[in-house]
């Protein structure tokens, strides 16, 4: 056949036997490969020689000597090499003041939610004392169940048992971490961009026994209905023991009118405290403050004290005004109202939220915390935690300049619990301190002891005190129907009953509280059994000394407790003992005396 090699005939033909050409490429290379494995030679050495080789190389092997330098031998220091490397570098020397390739504008990122900070070493204190309280509140005393009633001749003054939480609220902290977060934040406010504290939530825990705080059962606090029952009950508010600079007036519950209880009847602007000179000081104390961070104020400044703002009268719809309360505890109301002045005293407005955060603002490291819990129980002990509400700087905010769109609902934003303050433990409104144990005189009689009963009757604030002897064991310590001030034979003691001497030198050591100008009838009702007695016994010696008393009782609630005539002696003398007053100095012809310039001489 004649061969046509034109293009398309080409194209044909490899078309139409291409696998038969791949395949003879195959069976070429397999018969290639065949043929070089069928022609190729043994190995060329023989086994003596790979014998001889191997030989040699351990001879060459010994005689390389090692080398003379230790450096080459030492192994390298990973750890160090480790340490190095995770030293961080210092870009400082190599920073440049500004960008090689700076953005045409500013670059801001969206606004979340700023770093919030609670409140530290939260603390708490425990009372009761006289409050000078409105004439209505007063008048709707009512007997309580211990059987105590109000018979105070001023129907103004009533007693008030309370638990004071104080804690350090870093606002100089919280100030600077504003200032970082919103400074490359997108939409910046300065008004609001600052943290406003709205209020605050109060949680309190029975404590029952050595929780840690994690195994407590918290119950929140309603602390708007404590102001507002505070606010409905007092006459007034008494000037601040704090300074101005450190209060804010959404976190500092103000100070009630407590009284001197010396003084129960006292009122107005000259609170004394007990055992201080001086009209202007406050009855509260450290208390009420949070030393040393946030001290009391100066003695010789306690005259011009400033005072936190006085409580607000009640609006129509029966709601505090100047607080905020249209979004805190489901209730609702209005702010404006002017607040009151208590008279003869200069007003203050404390740090407000719209004084945080100013240029130049130097103020102080902390600010006070405080909160009164007026709805203790006596006899039981708390725990306390608190968190911090601030106003929400994205609320309302659009939702373009936000992380999430939901920050700009939230009106309100909170900072975690604080820690649990310690143990509060309310005092119960019995006591008892134990006065001596008298031994029997005869074989077979049964020792006796005598105790001073203290009952703090809550319907006026006071202190009834009463002395019982003749107590033996297995006794309930329950005197009901008892008056305050006792009569003059009423309480005295017995200290034994050996013979008239010893018993008149024990009455004459025993007198009677000061003058009072009113009595009230008192149940000392302590429910405490006597268990045993013991002590009392004539030591040995000429000096006719007795070893100390001690009573032990099974308290009301289970307890075992001991009491200590010693231990007891001091308060046993404050309350049974008067003073007498100190005689006046004379002083006799140039007889040196101190006077007000120094030195003097009397003439």
């Amino acid at each position: 056949m004649k061969l046509n090699l034109d293009k398309r005939t080409l194209q044909e033909f490899f078309l139409q036997h291409t696998e038969k050409l791949v395949f003879a490429v195959f069976v070429i290379v397999f018969v290639a490969l065949v043929y070089q494995a069928l022609g190729r030679d043994d190995y060329p050495k023989t086994p003596e020689q790979l014998a001889q080789a191997a030989q040699r190389a351990e001879q060459h092997i010994e005689q390389t000597e090692p080398s003379d330098t230790a450096e080459e031998m030492k192994a390298p220091d990973y750890t160090q090499i480790v340490a190095v490397s995770r030293t961080p570098l210092k870009v400082d020397p190599y920073s440049h003041d500004k960008p090689w390739d700076p953005p045409l504008w500013q670059q801001r990122r969206p606004r979340g939610e700023p770093p919030l900070f609670a409140v530290r070493e939260l603390r708490g204190e425990a009372g009761m004392g006289p409050f000078q309280m409105k004439q209505a509140a007063a008048a709707a005393v009512r007997p309580t169940a211990g059987g105590n009633r109000a018979h105070s001749t001023k129907q103004d003054v009533q007693g008030q048992r309370w638990a004071v939480v104080t804690g350090l609220v870093p606002i100089k902290k919280q100030l600077a971490a504003f200032k970082e977060y919103f400074k490359d934040a997108q939409q910046p406010n300065p008004e609001t961009d600052v943290p406003r504290y709205y209020l605050y939530r109060v949680e309190r825990a029975e404590a029952t026994g050595s929780g840690d705080g994690h195994s407590l059962r918290w119950k929140p606090l309603d602390v708007i209905q404590q102001y507002r029952d505070a606010l409905g009950r007092w006459n007034n508010t008494l000037p601040d023991v704090v300074a101005a600079e450190y209060l804010h007036e959404r976190l500092v519950f103000p100070l009630g009118p407590l009284l001197d209880p010396e003084k129960p009847g006292r009122s107005g602007g000259g609170y004394a405290r007990a055992g201080r000179p001086g009209q202007n000081e406050s009855p509260w104390g450290e208390e009420a403050a949070h030393p040393p961070e946030i001290p009391l104020l100066a003695d010789e400044l306690a005259a011009e004290a400033t005072e936190t703002p006085d409580m607000a009268e009640p609006g129509p719809d029966g709601l505090i005004d100047d607080l905020p309360f249209d979004n805190f505890g489901g209730a609702g109301g209005r702010r404006g109202a002017a607040l009151r002045r208590t008279p003869g005293r200069r007003p203050v407005r404390p740090r407000g939220p719209e004084m945080l955060g100013s240029e130049g603002d130097a103020g102080p490291e902390f600010l006070l915390f405080r909160f009164f819990d007026f709805q203790v129980e006596p006899g039981k002990s708390y725990r306390y935690r608190v968190r911090l509400i601030l106003e929400n700087p994205n609320y309302e905010v659009d939702p373009r300049f936000l992380e999430k769109e939901e920050l700009g609902k939230i009106k309100r934003i909170e900072s975690g619990w604080s820690t649990p303050t310690d143990v509060v433990s309310v005092p119960r409104d019995t006591r008892m301190l134990a006065v001596d144990v008298a031994q029997p005189r005869r074989l077979g009689d049964e020792p006796s002891a005598s105790v001073l009963m203290i009952q703090w009757v809550k319907e006026n604030g006071r202190e009834a005190y009463q002395q019982f002897d003749r107590i033996t064991r297995g006794q309930v310590l329950n005197y009901p129907g008892c008056q305050f001030p006792p009569d003059e034979t009423n309480g005295r003691s017995r200290r034994r009953d050996r013979d008239a001497d010893e018993e008149d030198e024990m009455l004459a050591r025993r007198a009677m509280p000061a003058e009072q100008t009113n009595s009230f009838p008192v149940d000392y009702m302590s429910d405490a059994v006597v268990v045993d007695l013991r002590g009392g016994h004539r030591l040995p010696g000429r000096d006719r000394l007795d070893s100390p008393g001690e009573i032990l009782l099974l308290d009301a609630d289970g307890t075992l407790v001991v009491r200590n005539e010693l231990a007891d002696a001091e308060q046993y003398r404050q309350r049974t003992v008067e003073e007498e007053p100190a005689e006046p100095l004379e002083f006799e012809p140039g007889m040196p005396m101190m006077g007000e310039e120094g030195l003097l001489f009397a003439p």
